[in-house]
């Protein structure tokens, strides 16, 4: 996708996370492993994070206490720590796992996978990353994407 294409919006509407390793998309609910997987073999692209930015409202974590952890959350820790990670988890160590994750995030070699569908994106593996590359204002970042999800990767059918 060139910097030139439309904006599209994040959120697919029938798009719901069922667990960490399976979602739902219509009728399909997919093992998001094996989406992973079979990404590996489609090209990689350049994203500008700007088209991504509708997803900074919906996605979150949870913490060891099982509390929410928004993305705004971790953005506010990031500015007042002045981004230092060790800070972040001394601020508020129940969000280390994710702290740690984001921190050790390879923007370089492990891109994103996203499904478009309809000029909308959403995000299929990856947030820890590209919650880095926006921690870090990174105008892009390397993803590889489904227009139509793989039928491999379907788990069962409603």
């Amino acid at each position: 996708m060139s910097e030139k294409e439309p904006k599209r919006e994040s959120q697919p509407e029938s798009f719901n996370v069922i667990s960490r390793w399976e979602f739902k998309i219509g009728d399909n609910h997919y093992d998001i492993r094996k989406v992973v997987e079979l990404a590996k073999d489609l090209p990689l692209e350049e994203i500008p994070t700007s088209s991504l930015e509708a997803m900074k409202e919906g996605e979150y974590w949870y913490d060891t206490n099982r509390n929410r952890i928004k993305l705004r959350d971790i953005f506010d820790l990031y500015d007042q720590t002045n981004g230092d990670w060790e800070s972040m988890i001394q601020e508020k160590p129940e969000y280390a796992k994710h702290i740690k994750q984001i921190e050790e995030s390879n923007l370089e070699d492990d891109p994103i996978v996203l499904y478009s569908s309809s000029e909308k994106f959403r995000l299929i593996d990856g947030l820890h990353r590209l919650t880095k590359a926006w921690l870090l204002d990174q105008e892009t970042i390397q993803a590889q994407r489904f227009e139509k999800m793989p039928e491999a990767a379907i788990i069962s059918e409603e």
